[in-house]
């Protein structure tokens, strides 16, 4: 997969939380071309400023050895 079909999964889940009611972003983490996480904006229905997509995607991949390797792709600035 090239980096252009990372950002349109991306986009797919910022779409996804606009459809929500959330804000439209979304973020994925990627490593050897396999996607560990992926997420959207999720702070209204959660309750958490924290849940944002990038904070979201992380909490999804949960406890990894090999955070370093991993590639994060968000449709914004990430917030973190």
């Amino acid at each position: 997969m090239q980096h252009a079909t990372f950002l349109e999964i991306a986009c797919r889940e910022a779409e996804e939380g606009r459809s929500a009611g959330e804000r439209p972003a979304g973020a994925l983490l990627v490593k050897d071309q396999v996607v560990v996480a992926q997420s959207h904006d999720r702070c209204k229905v959660l309750n958490d400023p924290i849940a944002t997509p990038e904070m979201d995607c992380i909490r999804r991949a949960g406890r990894r050895s090999d955070q370093r390797q991993l590639t994060l792709y968000c449709t914004r600035y990430p917030d973190m």
